[in-house]
């Protein structure tokens, strides 16, 4: 059946003169045809069929699957939606590079959320996921990280953005307490809000300083003692306030079981793997893996013996060599400049590690260490 618009029919009317009652019928079969059952059914799934189509093309991408998944995310479905979030491929930067911001987005703008959504990201990157050829999932968090803290601080005109500022700090804090960040970077990152505090006086400056503070108490603690007297009620209050530096149970802990101890009395077993066995009775494997490959910063002599476990770990398939590689470039990129201080040897014995039965050629491009291109300043 043919419909016909209002303006095809005045045009008829125009050009051939129609009646004025066949222009009644015209319009009367349209209004008809508009209200029929049929035109109404077949609009329904002409409609339904574009949207369930277009629907289920964004549905596939990797990047909606987990944006999905984070907009569910909260402390009693932790785990199944790390477990779900784990399982997607990110295999491209640009991809990378927006699921990274929309993390950061979404601590910034939901600040009661922070702790859950830095566990999230702890578990992400000890777990190894997403390190693509170019970079690594941390790398690119700690670059936009760093980012919008030089563009904060070198604006210090815009009070709008004092909240995401704020929030910019609890987010160091959070991932310093997660032992996302080192030491060294905290450290430098109080100095720096210090010195503008005493140049500036603006208070703000002070609060960024205690906030980092209450995540690492033992730096500075004769300065916060020194100064607490002159500063407002408010920052003063801020100094016994423990819920900004609380942590999600049982998410990013260490380990409870002294799983040094399996390798310190090792010649109680009569092979590894025996004490490999006895470890899965009591303990986790991927937490074993972290506390070997962190032995030797205590115990310099017993790296053949650290070398002897991960091969016989490898052969009993506990863990993968990708397991492995990430743990240690986890290692470089966070712990290593504090390490580093009283274990100067121990960055050769990670590269031992890789070169003795971890390395190949597509491993070395993908994890090899990259230095920090900010040097003191960057967010590492």
């Amino acid at each position: 059946m043919n419909t016909y618009s209002p303006n095809f029919i005045y045009d008829l009317q125009s050009k051939y003169e129609l009646t004025d009652e066949l222009l009644i019928v015209f319009e009367g079969i349209n209004e008809m045809f508009k209200t029929s059952s049929q035109y109404i059914d077949m609009k329904k799934r002409i409609n339904l069929n574009v949207k369930w189509k277009l629907k289920k093309k964004e549905d596939i991408t990797s990047l909606n699957i987990i944006f999905n998944a984070l907009n569910r995310l909260c402390t009693t479905n932790f785990d199944t939606i790390l477990e779900e979030i784990k399982g997607v491929e990110i295999t491209t930067a640009l991809e990378l590079d927006k699921l990274s911001q929309s993390i950061i987005d979404k601590m910034l703008h939901e600040e009661q959320f922070i702790e859950t959504y830095v566990a999230l990201i702890y578990n992400l990157i000890v777990a190894g996921r997403w390190i693509t050829s170019e970079s690594t999932f941390r790398q690119v968090l700690m670059d936009k990280l760093h980012n919008i803290y030089e563009l904060l601080i070198k604006d210090n005109s815009d009070q709008n953005d004092r909240s995401k500022e704020r929030g910019l700090f609890k987010i160091i804090a959070k991932m310093f307490k997660a032992h996302l960040i080192s030491k060294m970077l905290i450290s430098n990152l109080m100095d720096n809000q210090q010195l503008i505090y005493e140049s500036t006086n603006n208070e703000k400056y002070m609060e960024n300083f205690i906030i980092l503070w209450l995540a690492y108490p033992e730096y500075k603690e004769d300065y916060i003692t020194s100064i607490k007297e002159t500063i407002s009620k408010r920052l003063q209050f801020m100094l016994m306030d423990n819920e900004i530096i609380s942590v999600v149970p049982t998410v990013y802990t260490k380990p409870s079981i002294e799983y040094t101890n399996y390798i310190v009395y090792m010649d109680e077993y009569n092979t590894v793997q025996d004490m490999i066995i006895d470890v899965g009775k009591n303990g986790n494997y991927i937490q074993f893996m972290g506390v070997v490959l962190r032995h030797t910063i205590d115990h310099s002599k017993d790296i053949n013996l650290i070398i002897k476990i991960i091969k016989q770990g490898l052969s009993m398939k506990i863990w993968s060599k990708r397991d492995i590689l990430a743990a240690i470039e986890h290692i470089k990129t966070v712990e290593l400049s504090d390490i580093a201080i009283d274990a100067p040897y121990y960055k050769q014995h990670l590269d031992r590690i890789i070169k003795d039965f971890l390395s190949t050629e597509k491993q070395d491009k993908e994890y090899r260490y990259k230095k920090g291109k900010y040097g003191n300043k960057s967010v590492r």
